[in-house]
């Protein structure tokens, strides 16, 4: 029985021991395919691993040739590329911008774009930025004004994308700058130009009608030739040159027309043009072809000479006379500017010469010279009144006047003159006339000047006196008439010669000239004034007695609140000190810019000179000045062109700019004149004028 069981275990064991074989066996199999597999897997994965580096490897030349590509394109880019971060300071920065703005990439990373920007132009920048960066939105044509290492300044065209890391965070924007200041100049120099040609076009004085070349219609008219052929212009545009009968001298307008076309140039001196009214009047008519808009276009010029046909049909001693008064006015004109200009430097340094010299005995012949020198301004500004008048170019510029401080001032300047001469002078005035009267403060002025000091001139004994009456006020409109009279106790006037005194350049009979002196112009003006500004002068006289002057003006207005002048102080150069500022000077004569220099040396001013438009323009752009002084008249570049191209540039467009002149500029334009200059000096001009002038644009206190 054990021995049974003994065989019956080992035969368990050997079906276990065979089992456990079997699966050893198994299991080797396995091994064996893994073993394969493993051996597949590593000839695959070294097959991938060849391929793998064979990429890289291509790749990497890739790399290196866009590398070398983008290189290439950055260094040789006609603009200049960035990066800038969230705060606008550049984190590269190519060294195209040496190029640009003359500074090193070095000079430029780590400084924020608008730290270069243009002052004025600059808070506008970083707006513009804060913008773009909250909405994270690409940079797109941004114009960006600024100022390059030597303190140009330029225009940039700005456009760049937003700069994301892989976590989607914004870091900045990448992009590129190119310079289109250039372009920008050329753009303005263009909308200037047609801004130019379309108030050229609108403001001329001959008609000008705009053809079609092709079709002959109608494109546009200037309000000249409505004015000219009595057509509005919805009438005329639109239609066919042949459909408007203008001309009665031409029987087929299409033969006319196709005339037109054939040459660039035409021009008729003499066509007869219909009205719409139905008269008939004399043009001169002009035409040429040329490109508009890419379109080859026929502008027509019209000129109304019927007055010119008239003016020739007169005779010949009335066009001799008039071209004699034309040589007149253009030589008083000329004399005009060349005298004055050597009187503004002799007025102006005794000015300062009164106030500087302590010795008594020299102050006082520098006042004689002042005096002079005041007087021969006085008949040099009696004789170009007179051509102003007779050119019908003087204006009366009505404002409200104290009537009292003139009163005052005229009797402060002849007070002394009076007495020494041992006469009196009187003064009534009814209480009744208002303090402030709408006038023209500077001819009533010259008006009484002229007759208290013609007066003056021929009274010995007695007395002068000078009244004014209220003869009267409309109760409607409330204007009141004005009475002035200057009464003297002098020679006289022969009845003969009483309206002979008025004349120009005559004087009474028999008087001694060497004795009294004068032009003959002081009454002549004084007539001519009070005739311009509505009244009537006249003049009684019994010989060896004396004379009265009478003027009266109606319908002088009242203002409604009374403001009266304070009292005038003697003016002292020192009393006013002005900040540090600069000052530019622009005048060919050197003798004026010293005195200006001369006049402002208590100051702690800079002064740049210019002898010409062209290097004012220069300067100005450069030094930037707080303040320009412009004469009108000069060589190379006058003072009007010098200022239109420093108004156009917007560096300088801002600056204050005082015109100066000897002569007052014509006021068919006023303005024009007020958008090229600030302010208005005539020379000669004097301390208090010039002072009170320059306070208006720069800053200053008062000193004891």
């Amino acid at each position: 029985m054990d021995y049974q069981e003994e065989i019956n275990k080992l035969k368990a064991d050997c079906l276990a021991l065979e089992e456990q074989v079997k699966l050893l066996i198994k299991t080797e199999l396995t091994l064996r395919r893994t073993q394969a597999e493993l051996i597949q897997s590593k000839e695959t994965i070294e097959e991938y691993s060849r391929t793998l580096e064979q990429k890289v490897e291509e790749r990497t030349k890739e790399c290196k040739i866009s590398e070398k590509r983008f290189r290439d394109i950055v260094l040789n880019s006609a603009d200049w590329i960035w990066e800038i971060d969230e705060n606008g300071k550049f984190s590269y920065c190519s060294e195209k911008v040496k190029d640009i703005l003359g500074y090193t990439s070095a000079e430029i990373v780590g400084k924020a774009f608008f730290d270069m920007s243009f002052p004025e132009k600059a808070q506008y920048a970083i707006q513009q930025f804060q913008h773009k960066v909250a909405e994270r939105n690409p940079i797109k044509d941004m114009e960006n004004w600024t100022l390059t290492k030597n303190g140009d300044v330029i225009c940039l065209l700005t456009d760049g994308v937003p700069i994301i890391d892989d976590q989607g965070n914004f870091k900045g924007y990448r992009g590129i700058n190119k310079d289109i200041t250039y372009r920008k100049k050329a753009e303005e120099l263009v909308r200037a130009s047609e801004l130019q040609y379309r108030r050229l076009f609108e403001s001329a004085t001959d008609g000008i009608l705009i053809l079609d070349y092709h079709t002959g219609y109608i494109h546009d008219i200037n309000p000249s030739l409505s004015k000219i052929t009595g057509y509005p212009k919805e009438e005329i545009t639109g239609k066919k040159l042949w459909e408007i009968i203008f001309f009665e001298t031409l029987r087929d307008p299409k033969t006319f027309f196709k005339g037109l076309q054939e040459n660039e140039y035409v021009k008729y001196e003499d066509l007869s043009l219909k009205t719409k009214t139905g008269q008939t009047i004399d043009v001169e008519f002009v035409s040429n072809v040329y490109f508009e808009d890419k379109q080859k276009v026929i502008q027509c010029n019209l000129r109304d000479i019927s007055e010119r046909k008239h003016a020739e049909s007169l005779n010949f001693e009335k066009e001799s006379a008039e071209a004699a008064n034309r040589a007149k006015s253009e030589f008083l004109s000329h004399m005009s500017h060349e005298i004055r200009t050597p009187m503004n430097a002799i007025i102006g340094f005794s000015e300062l010469l009164v106030t500087s010299v302590k010795d008594e005995e020299e102050r006082s012949q520098i006042e004689i010279i002042l005096n002079n020198a005041n007087k021969l301004l006085r008949i040099i500004n009696d004789i170009l009144d007179l051509s102003k008048i007779e050119a019908g170019e003087l204006k009366i510029e009505l404002a409200p006047v104290n009537i009292n401080s003139i009163i005052k001032d005229v009797e402060a300047m002849f007070h002394t003159k009076i007495k020494e001469k041992g006469i009196s002078f009187l003064i009534e005035k009814d209480n009744d006339i208002p303090a402030i009267l709408i006038l023209d403060e500077i001819r009533i002025r010259q008006v009484l000047i002229n007759l208290i000091s013609n007066a003056y001139k021929f009274t010995h004994e007695g007395h002068i006196k000078l009244s004014l009456n209220n003869t009267g006020k409309h109760e409607i409109t409330g204007q009141m008439e004005l009475t002035m009279s200057v009464e003297d106790t002098g020679i006289g006037i022969p009845s003969e010669q009483r309206e002979l005194i008025f004349e120009a350049f005559k004087q009474q009979q028999g008087q001694n000239t060497k004795k009294y002196g004068g032009t003959g112009l002081g009454l002549t003006i004084t007539k001519k004034l009070v005739e311009i500004m509505g009244g009537k002068i006249t003049v009684s006289s019994t010989p060896g007695r004396g004379s009265i002057f009478t003027i009266v003006f109606s319908g002088i207005q009242v203002p409604h609140q009374e403001i009266t002048d304070p009292d005038k102080a003697v003016f002292n150069p020192e009393s006013i000190l002005f900040e540090k500022a600069k000052i530019l000077i622009c005048d060919d004569n050197q003798v004026d810019r010293s005195l200006i220099m001369k006049m402002l040396k208590f100051s702690p001013l800079v002064f740049y000179e210019a002898e010409n438009g062209k290097e004012a323009v220069k300067t100005a752009i450069q030094i930037q000045p707080d303040l320009i002084l412009m004469d009108l008249i000069m060589p190379e570049m006058n003072g009007y062109d010098t200022v239109r191209i420093l108004r156009k540039n917007k560096i300088t467009m801002d600056i204050p700019i005082i015109a100066m002149s000897v002569s007052v500029p014509k006021t068919d334009d006023k303005d024009h004149f007020k958008s090229l200059f600030n302010d208005f000096l005539i020379k000669p001009f004097n301390l208090v004028n010039f002072f009170e002038m320059i306070k208006k644009y720069l800053k200053h206190k008062a000193v004891d």
